[in-house]
């Protein structure tokens, strides 16, 4: 069951770490973009200057200058919407790189558990051949018993062979 968690939460470790990639991808996206609304209201503030200086007091300069100046403030608005995502996507990806230590955390630990399991079962081995080696040796124990079991001369005598009988003979002499 520990087991599960364990694995449990370093899968949604990992989708964190997918999404770090993602959030930073998407970090990248929206600088590549910053430096270009950047470019282009830089580019708007030198035809700016170019035009007043080349147009006077025209009103072509003034719609020239009132739609560039729209234009710079739709930027300035899209920079900043930019400069927002880009801090969310900065505490997404803090959060993030959070979670990858614990992911590490968690793949140690779940290391020291299956290190642990492999030795108990090592030891269940032990035990269980342990168990089978002594039930083995009850079994023989029992048999010599039975084996052991106290006869009748009169028993003893009718198993005797010739050869038995010249010795029992020759030793009752002596």
């Amino acid at each position: 069951a520990t087991t599960e968690i364990y694995t449990e939460q370093i899968v949604g470790s990992v989708r964190c770490v997918q999404e770090t990639g993602r959030v930073h991808g998407a970090l990248q996206d929206k600088q590549i973009e910053y430096d270009q609304l950047a470019k282009r209201i830089y580019q708007y503030e030198v035809q700016i200057r170019e035009l007043t200086q080349k147009l006077g007091d025209s009103d072509l300069w003034r719609q020239r200058l009132q739609s560039l100046e729209a234009e710079n403030s739709r930027l300035n608005q899209r920079l900043h919407e930019l400069d927002s995502v880009s801090s969310k996507l900065v505490l997404l990806q803090k959060e993030n790189e959070r979670y990858a230590e614990l992911l590490r955390d968690r793949e140690s630990q779940l290391d020291l558990l299956k290190k642990r399991l492999y030795e108990l079962e090592k030891t269940s081995r032990n035990v269980e051949e342990f168990e089978r080696r002594l039930s083995i040796a009850a079994q023989e124990n029992e048999r010599l018993l039975k084996a052991l079991q106290a006869v009748s001369y009169t028993h003893l005598r009718a198993h005797e062979t010739p050869e038995h009988l010249v010795c029992r003979l020759l030793l009752e002499k002596k």
